[in-house]
């Protein structure tokens, strides 16, 4: 009688402890205290808006890198204003006598293209494209009205060129740095003339002038190096002295018709 009844005894606690142990699952019970409550379920306008207003902030940003804050109006882009503070502020001498009078510069044509043809649009104008880096309106409207640039070496000025004139027009282009393309050594230990639509056909030096005779083309693009010093140098028959750090590039026609024209810093060059 007495196993019967230890027995039955045990079974009664193992009973209990099973009933215990179930009501815990269930959420009730002395163990229910240990589940975490529930979550509230987020609020889809409260998501919709933070959604709305991160999206509007990034539209601010590609907006900025497009244009001004505000309307503006100017009546030169750095490029010309440049060239007329150098024209108002320095003898000039005419083209034809730079010619007559100047010395004769050797040049190396190191890349030439043939086909390369400006685009309408270029892809890494676009304003998702670099964080917005070349989609400035006011900048690729400066470089869409020429067609000759002086680089001096750097690689920012180098991808500036490339980029904002469209001769690399997508990032995936990168891929073909170094492949016919211009301005591929930023060291800055020479001058690089990089002429759109033309090639060129003599460099005449004289005092704080620099005269490039062009033949236009129909299509291509070509870069022209200097060296540092020849272009920094005496020109001898003018008798200049070049220790000027700023020189003033013109760029004419065979005939001497001008093309366009150029202001170049050389400070950073003149030791060549």
């Amino acid at each position: 009688m007495r196993l019967l009844w230890r027995s039955q005894r045990q079974r009664g606690i193992l009973v209990a402890m099973a009933v215990a142990f179930m009501a815990g699952l269930a959420g009730c019970g002395p163990t229910s205290s240990t589940v975490d409550p529930p979550v509230p379920a987020a609020d889809p306008i409260q998501a919709e808006n933070a959604r709305l207003k991160q999206q509007v902030a990034e539209l601010q940003k590609r907006l900025s890198a497009l244009e001004p804050d505000t309307p503006v109006t100017r009546p030169l882009s750095d490029i010309d204003r440049e060239v007329e503070i150098f024209t108002a502020t320095h003898p000039i001498t005419p083209v034809d006598q730079v010619l007559r009078r100047g010395a004769r510069l050797p040049f190396d044509a190191v890349v030439t293209n043939t086909q390369w043809r400006r685009p309408g649009y270029s892809g890494v104008w676009h304003s998702t494209y670099f964080g917005g880096k070349y989609s400035g309106v006011e900048k690729l409207v400066e470089l869409a009205a020429h067609r000759a640039f002086v680089y001096t070496g750097g690689l920012a000025a180098s991808q500036q060129l490339l980029y904002g004139l469209g001769i690399v027009t997508t990032p995936e282009s990168d891929a073909t740095r170094g492949k016919n393309l211009p301005l591929q050594d930023t060291r800055g230990d020479h001058i690089s003339l990089l002429i759109l639509y033309g090639q060129v056909q003599s460099v005449t030096r004289l005092d704080k002038q620099v005269v490039v005779k062009v033949k236009p083309t129909e299509a291509g693009f070509q870069e022209v190096r200097l060296n540092t010093v020849d272009v920094l140098g005496k020109t001898g028959t003018s008798g200049g002295d070049s220790g000027t750090s700023t020189v003033l590039f013109e760029f004419v026609t065979p005939e001497g018709d001008p093309l366009d024209a150029y202001t170049a810093d050389l400070t950073g060059l003149r030791k060549g």
